[in-house]
Parts: C-alpha cells; structure tokens; sequence
C-alpha cells in the first residue's frame, strides 16, 4: 500500500490513520473548527474538540497522452561532484587555463575524499542546470562542472588524458567506483553513461524547456537548446520561442500542479510520468488561447526576476501576488478543463 501521495494541496505528511479494510474507501482530512492554537504536543483528547472530519475529493483525472511525449528527455548523471563539480576557479592570467578547486560530495565512497583542485582548459568549465537553481520560469547562477569537451563543445576532447588533472580523477573514480558489472569504467564514461551527456550537445532545437524530476512542485524555465542539464532535470525540446513560453506556463500552472502529482509513481518524483496521462496540447501559433498564455508567460519571466527573495516557494507566490498566475490558470482551465484543479 502506497500512503506516500496523499491528496491535499499543501501536503502535510505527519500522520495517517487507516480505518477498517475493503474495496470501498472514503478519504478524510481533519479541519479546525475555530481559530484555536494546536500545539503539536497536545493529546487527542484536548485536540478532539477542536476539529472535524471534512470528506476529501480525490479527483481522478481521465489518461491522455500529451504529443509533447516523445521529445522528452532526462538530464546527464554528472557525479562524483568532488571530481568535477566546480567549487572556485581562478584563470590567473593565463589565456588557456584555468585552476579550479571542486566541491565536496555528500555520499559515500565520495564523501571521505575531500575536495580536487588543479589546473584544466577554459572550454572544459560548463555551465549546468541543477535542480538546485530551477525556479518558476527562471533560474539562479548555474552551477559549473569540469566537462572535457573540444573547442567547438560540440564532442568530447580527442585527448583528455593529456590533461593532468583529468588523468588525477579518472584514476581515483576507477579506484572507487561500483564493482557492478554496469558500472561505467571510467570517469567520463560514468558522465556520458548511456549517452546522456553526449545526445545533450547537438540538440536540433532552438529552444529548451527544463523542469524538475522531483519534489511537491512543478518548476520550468526556458534555456537554449545547447543547455548541458543534469539528471534531476528533464528537458523537452521546443521549435519556437513562443512554444517554449506556452509549455512553460502550462509546467508552472496552479492549476496544473494536482493533475501533474497525481501522476507521481513515488513519493516525489514526477520524472516523464505525467506526459503519459495529462495531454498538454501542442502550441498552435493560429489558436488564440495559446498566443496569450505565450505571451502571460513572458509577462511571468520578467516579474518571476524581480521577485528580491528568489526561492522557489516565494517567486511562486510573488506571480500570485502579482496577478500573472491567475490570468494564466483562467486560460488553462479552458484548454484543459478536465485536468485542472479547482
């Protein structure tokens, strides 16, 4: 049994109580009864007074598959970060490289190693999308990591063992590394592991919209098609700005995010679950609808930058404050009106 979903809006994951057993089943939620204080200490019979049963509806929303389906694609695996993640750089003067120094990992074998520094090639210092700078319609600076790429950062480095510092931590991932038979045998293998980083490089699209894996919301922004991901980070690949503006707002919507939830195989993870089951239309430059919610997303860009605390929860709630999100869901609930929520 699956109690990791449960269907509010503001999720609270404190407790659940299952009453009897059978095919039928009825979901509550307790509500207060008037504006007294419940103390997390309090024992039910003090709390009991206080509160109600309200019945819940749990929407169930008819499964569609959105054409956006097959143009969707998850981010590369960029880990260890202690090898490659970038902590600091300094180019000191030097018109070819750069010394950085990486960031600690947070799991083990990784942990214990500390941190790298050295000296590699500018073109190797890649900007990255990670989940911890997607925000609604915008994102943060983006985290930098040591990539061997040529040039043109259209391939890999011919020679990237010629490089010290690359030669350094391919050894000492080989030395850590899983003993699975899938493992991949080498550092830049584990980066471009089943192709992932390498299919980010040459992407036909002009345009890119990112949104999260996981966590209780949606998030989206737009990115340019040459936008190195990570794999907490889904792409979809998008012909026109304009169309990457219309499936931003629709990623980002209120009234979306139910519908998107309830797609969850998880706890967290909205992965490409919900492109299987909630049909987001394709943009249509001749459908009014869409050329508003193109243009009401631009809107949102620019207010979503303006907002001083620039967190995830608090630019949300900067749109609605603003009033953008509200024209935004009165668009979609008429595109979608099956799957939005109330």
């Amino acid at each position: 049994m699956d109690l990791s979903t449960l269907p509010f809006k503001e999720q609270s994951k404190s407790c659940i109580n299952i009453f009897g057993s059978g095919k039928k089943h009825i979901v509550e939620k307790l509500e207060k009864i008037n504006k007294t204080k419940i103390e997390s200490y309090y024992s039910w019979n003090i709390v009991k007074d206080n509160v109600k049963f309200v019945d819940v509806d749990v929407k169930k929303f008819p499964n569609r598959v959105s054409k956006y389906l097959d143009s969707v694609r998850n981010g590369a695996t960029l880990i260890p970060n202690c090898l490659i993640k970038i902590a600091t750089k300094d180019d000191d003067g030097n018109n070819n490289t750069t010394e950085i120094t990486t960031v600690p990992s947070r799991h083990r074998p990784w942990k214990e190693l500390g941190t790298r520094n050295g000296n590699i090639p500018k073109h190797w210092v890649c900007d990255v999308v990670t989940s911890n700078e997607l925000l609604p319609y915008h994102t943060s600076e983006l985290s930098q990591f040591t990539i061997p790429l040529s040039k043109t950062r259209t391939t890999f480095d011919d020679s990237p063992m010629d490089c010290n510092y690359w030669r350094n931590v391919d050894g000492i991932y080989k030395k850590h590394m899983g003993a699975g038979g899938n493992t991949p045998k080498t550092l830049l293998n584990r980066l471009n592991h089943h192709k992932a980083l390498e299919k980010q490089l040459n992407r036909e699209s002009k345009y890119l919209v990112v949104y999260n894996s996981s966590g209780i919301w949606l998030y989206a922004s737009i990115m340019p098609s040459n936008t190195i991901v990570e794999h907490m980070i889904y792409t979809v690949s998008v012909k026109s700005k304009d169309e990457a503006l219309f499936l931003t707002a629709l990623l980002n919507a209120d009234v979306m995010q139910e519908a998107y939830q309830n797609t969850r195989k998880s706890d967290r993870h909205f992965n490409a679950y919900f492109w299987s089951e909630v049909p987001l239309p394709r943009f249509n430059p001749k459908n009014k609808k869409h050329v508003e919610l193109a243009k009401l997303a631009k809107e949102a860009i620019t207010i979503s930058e303006q907002d001083p605390i620039q967190k995830r929860k608090d630019v949300s709630e900067y749109l609605r404050e603003n009033g953008i999100s509200a024209k935004i869901d009165d668009i979609i609930k008429k595109l979608l009106p099956e799957y939005v929520s109330k």
